[in-house]
């Protein structure tokens, strides 16, 4: 057995050879169980990662905090995110991925119930901790990994398209839920209790998921992950603080530049070392854009959502632009993304083992930067939000699995966690990395007497997302379906 193609170890008669992919993989009662299972987990990730975002002007409030501390709450939970997916990740491949999905899930639990300890206790502290916490999603890669490590290609094509469905479908709860218990008077306390026992609810789905096998000899790479929060930190402090400090401070400067030899210190570990947590090695060819297009993930997440749910919340007679909606009503705007992703969730697993997921990704992401070329120039009556949330909805169901399928197929089962959590650690930082500039361009000029945003601070920020976008639709001609297993018409993709 190879630990991730380095060191020959002797194979342990007890495991079972990671290089042979599953033959008959999970009975049909078994596979729906599992992907349903899994579909409804990542909803409720899902819903308990986004529902903090149209409650951003609350959660100010009620802590006493600025906006700059309030935007922290949501990069804490994706910095810990990039931190700690890759030895959790790791971790999987060692001891199984279901008792991995099991212990993220609860320290879930654990940090929304210190979220809604933080708003009894007035403690704006405890609440980073709790979101940190709450980071810990690794729904989707745990999720690839179990129904790579239980399954046939086939059926994990399909399981995928069930998480992806279960992702979509949490998008719309995680903004009307919020809304509609504050709009009943409820507290933001009693919001964070509700997301704490969906947490619980996911611990105990979780035990029902078949057993996974799990391989003795899979090295952790703390170092690196330390190295990684040692650059992604103060990156994310500089561009959120920039506006504030002055970008030539003293104080700014020496933040970037620790960011910059920590980087390099982090570069030059991976390179050099026998167990790295991202095998730079991986990242070429059809690796590369699948790794970037599920990066995409955090900028889609972060970006659409948090821009569109605070310019439809912005009050018109204030600041000349958005729709004075509420909390409730600006989930009901991104209706449409459910329904869409919930429609084709389905359907695109079953169009990429048919013309394989080149043509569904390019689609996809061609959509997606469409949509916020269109947002950044046409954004004011409210019609037009709801045709982009549909747009959204059509590009995310087509874009997500296909990137997870690119990289995925291509991976060995033995690495197949540490490769998912690859990409979710790409997905974390390049979200981090949106959601802070994002804060850069909407706290850059603000109107008179208030902490928002000039209308030009969207249309900046709605660009700068299309040209992510836009990097995806060129990367995505440079998939090549000859290599990596990958087949087309009525044949399966080759595991």
């Amino acid at each position: 057995m190879l630990d991730h193609g380095t060191t020959a170890q002797p194979r342990d008669r007890r495991t079972v050879d990671p290089s042979l992919p599953p033959t008959e993989g999970l009975t049909s009662k078994q596979f729906w169980l599992t992907a349903t299972i899994l579909a409804v987990v990542a909803a409720s990730f899902e819903i308990q990662q986004l529902m903090v975002i149209p409650l951003m002007g609350l959660l100010s409030t009620s802590l006493d905090v600025s906006a700059t501390v309030t935007t922290w709450i949501v990069l804490s939970a994706l910095i810990s995110g990039a931190i700690l997916t890759g030895p959790l990740c790791r971790l999987a491949d060692r001891i199984g991925p279901k008792k991995i999905y099991v212990i993220a899930a609860t320290a879930v639990l654990i940090g929304n119930a210190l979220c809604a300890l933080a708003l009894a206790w007035h403690f704006p502290a405890l609440m980073l901790f709790g979101r940190a916490l709450v980071g810990i999603n690794i729904a989707a890669a745990m999720g690839i990994a179990i129904l790579k490590s239980l399954g046939t290609a086939k059926q994990m094509q399909m399981g995928m398209g069930m998480v992806t469905l279960g992702n979509g479908l949490g998008v719309v709860p995680s903004f009307l839920l919020a809304g509609f218990l504050i709009d009943q008077g409820s507290s933001l306390t009693t919001v964070f209790w509700v997301t704490a026992v969906l947490a619980a609810a996911c611990v105990l789905m979780l035990l029902a998921i078949p057993h996974t096998q799990g391989w003795r000899n899979v090295r952790i790479p703390f170092l690196s992950s330390v190295l990684i929060g040692a650059w992604v930190l103060p990156i994310c402090l500089y561009l959120s603080l920039g506006n504030s400090w002055g970008w030539a401070s003293w104080s700014a400067l020496g933040v970037l530049m620790f960011a910059i030899v920590a980087f390099a210190c982090w570069l030059r570990f991976e390179l050099t070392s026998d167990n790295p947590l991202i095998p730079l090695r991986m990242l070429r060819g059809n690796a590369l854009v699948g790794y970037y297009a599920t990066a995409c993930i955090g900028l889609l997440a972060y970006g659409y959502y948090l821009t569109a749910s605070a310019f439809a919340q912005a009050p018109p007679e204030q600041t000349g632009y958005g729709f004075g909606v509420s909390v409730f009503e600006s989930g009901l705007i991104l209706i449409p993304v459910g329904i869409l992703v919930t429609l084709l969730g389905p359907v695109v697993g079953r169009l990429m083992h048919v013309v394989g997921p080149k043509w569904v990704l390019i689609t996809g992401s061609a959509i997606l930067t469409l949509q916020f070329i269109l947002m950044a120039a046409f954004k004011s009556e409210l019609w037009q939000m709801y045709a982009y949330a549909a747009m959204f909805g059509v590009g995310v169901a087509l874009f997500l699995p296909a990137g997870w399928s690119v990289f995925a197929m291509q991976a060995k089962h033995e690495e197949i966690g540490i490769t998912a959590g690859m990409a979710l650690i790409l997905q974390m930082i390049y979200g981090a990395l949106a959601a802070a500039i994002g804060t850069v361009l909407l706290t850059r000029e603000l109107i008179s007497d208030s902490a928002l945003s000039v209308e030009s601070g969207y249309t900046s920020v709605f660009l700068v997302y299309a040209i992510g976008m836009a990097i995806a639709v060129g990367l995505g001609f440079f998939v090549n379906t000859k290599r990596d297993g990958y087949t087309t018409g009525d044949q399966e993709l080759a595991q």
